[in-house]
Order: structure tokens, then sequence, then C-alpha cells
């Protein structure tokens, strides 16, 4: 959006764009306030990319926060069925015991390996995201500056034809 708008910028300041009755006094205010409104729209890209990233970031949380509700609850249910298999081998030791008790582990093992890779998968995006979100601001930032010179430029241009001007 902030591209689209330094283009439309550019391409409106351009040096035969001005209207013919324009004094360079006026030119130079004109581009002021172009500068004014390219300032205030990478502020609001900006703006709406903190915004985005927020938005994301608070559903990794919560998906997350989900993988951990499942990842406990599947826990819980695996820690009683061993509990109740080591209670029940206590009492009558056999061999179909002994494999049930090391299936549970084997089970707990498992779940607790792949609980940490979904949390890392998560906590990858999230890292992946602020990378691209720290690119988008880079980009902006460039675009506004390269804007903003070529707009200085032409007012230090119309500023020396006023002052030149009789």
């Amino acid at each position: 959006a902030l591209a689209a708008a330094a283009a439309l910028l550019l391409t409106a300041t351009a040096p035969g764009a001005a209207l013919a009755a324009d004094s360079p006094a006026q030119r130079a205010e004109r581009l002021e306030e172009q500068k004014g409104a390219l300032a205030q729209e990478a502020s609001k890209a900006k703006y709406s990319l903190d915004r985005a990233a927020l938005v994301e970031s608070a559903k990794r949380a919560q998906e997350k926060q989900s993988v951990d509700r499942q990842a406990r609850a599947i826990d819980r249910g695996l820690t009683q069925r061993l509990t109740a298999e080591r209670a029940a081998a206590r009492s009558n030791p056999s061999e179909e015991s002994s494999k049930a008790i090391a299936e549970l582990l084997k089970a707990k093992e498992t779940l607790r390996s792949e609980y940490y890779k979904a949390a890392n998968t998560i906590d990858k995006q999230a890292i992946i995201q602020e990378a691209e979100v720290a690119a988008q601001r880079q980009k902006i930032n460039k675009v506004s500056e390269q804007v903003e010179a070529v707009l200085d430029e032409q007012i230090g241009q119309a500023l020396e034809q006023a002052s030149g001007a009789p």
C-alpha cells in the first residue's frame, strides 16, 4: 500500500506535473503537504503491519496453549493407566502387565517428544513471522526515505526558484 502511495506521489510530483499557474513557493508548499501525507501513509502501513503481527502472535499463543492442554490431558490419562497397571502388576505380576507398563512408558515418552516438536514448530513460526515483519518494516522505511529524498530535492528546487524569482 505504501509503495503504491509512494509511486502516486512521485508521479504527482514529477517536474512537469505542477500546474503552470503554481508559483515555486506554492509548489514547495504542495510538496511539503505531500511529504506529510507520505509520512502518514508510512505510519498507517506500519500500524497495520504491527496489528496483523499482534493478531498472529495471539493465534500462536492460543495454539500453543491448546497443544499444551491436550498434551497434559493425554499425559494424565496415561499416568492413570500406568498407575493402575503398576498396582495390578504388584498384586498379580504377569508378562502381560510388564508389556502394558512398557507400552505406557513408551507412549508417555512419545507424547513428550511430540509435544516438544509441536511447541518448537510454533516457536519457529513466531521467529519467522517476526523476521517477516521486520523485513516489511525495513521496506516501508526504505520506500518512505527514498520518496522523502525525492520530495526534499523537489522542495529545495522550488524554494531556490522562489528565492530567485522576482
